[in-house]
């Protein structure tokens, strides 16, 4: 009887172990299964781009150009207060102007550059990062990011290495857009780029960069709104104001002198 008893309990213990082996294989497939339909379907993790924003050559220093509002400290700052110092530079090859709409969410029209061999305008050229390219390219989600040739451009003061990638951030002249009633030039834009090419031009000793940076800038418009807050007040909020219309007046004064306050300009 013990023999038999054994045999009994010997033969359940094996069955018991067969059937978490196969319990054990079910689970095991199961979850790599569900594994691998998890990783199809999420998004893969490689560096993607698009024709918009190339991919960077590792292993190079990479600088931007900067000729509007990344020209201005604090705006260039809130991407990264990391980012290299902004050395003044002259760039032959393109055409800056007020020629890219906003969106319905803000009604302006901001500065682009487009490809132009015949014009060249003065703009800031500093070093940035892979994570802060990244962050520029959402910012200027309107433009495409691209290559400038080192003849391309003259330093005005400072130094870059000579074994980098240099971007703009530009668009094609087919989506230039010129001011419009319902896209107008805003003056709190106008203060920040030219603000930042005050402190370029005070920064670095350089008389006339500032003028520069209006008259290398194409498409002043009538169409401009003074949107300061306290526009008959400014200086509260503006401290440059004074001298910033100061500039403005003396070189494209026909077009500052068509300026008007939000209100008018709605019953215009």
């Amino acid at each position: 009887m013990k023999n038999g008893k054994n045999c009994n309990w010997v033969t359940q213990f094996l069955k018991l172990a067969v059937n978490l082996s196969i319990v054990t294989i079910l689970l095991f497939s199961s979850q790599f299964a569900l594994a691998k339909s998890i990783n199809q379907s999420q998004p893969t993790k490689l560096n993607l781009t698009d024709s918009c924003h190339p991919l960077i050559t590792e292993n190079k220093t990479q600088y931007i150009i900067g000729y509007g509002s990344l020209m201005e400290r604090n705006s260039k700052g809130r991407i990264s207060p990391n980012m290299g110092i902004s050395f003044p530079i002259r760039v032959k090859g393109f055409e800056r102007g007020w020629m890219i709409h906003g969106s319905v969410y803000s009604q302006t029209t901001y500065l682009a550059v487009v490809n132009n061999k015949n014009m060249q305008m003065n703009a800031v050229i500093f070093s940035v990062n892979e994570m802060e390219i990244k962050k520029i390219d959402k910012r200027e989600k309107g433009y495409c990011r691209v290559l400038v040739a080192p003849n391309q451009i003259k330093l005005l003061n400072g130094s870059i290495q000579s074994d980098a990638e240099i971007w703009i951030y530009a668009i094609s002249q087919d989506k230039a857009h010129i001011p419009t009633p319902d896209f107008p030039i805003v003056q709190s834009y106008v203060d920040i780029v030219i603000k930042g090419c005050l402190q370029i031009e005070r920064g670095f000793k350089l008389l006339g960069f500032a003028k520069e940076c209006v008259t290398t800038t194409s498409n002043w418009s009538k169409y401009w709104i003074n949107d300061r807050i306290f526009p008959r007040r400014p200086f509260i909020y503006e401290p440059k104001a004074a001298e910033i219309d100061k500039l403005l007046r003396g070189t494209v004064q026909s077009f500052f002198n068509q300026r008007v306050m939000p209100s008018i300009f709605r019953d215009k």
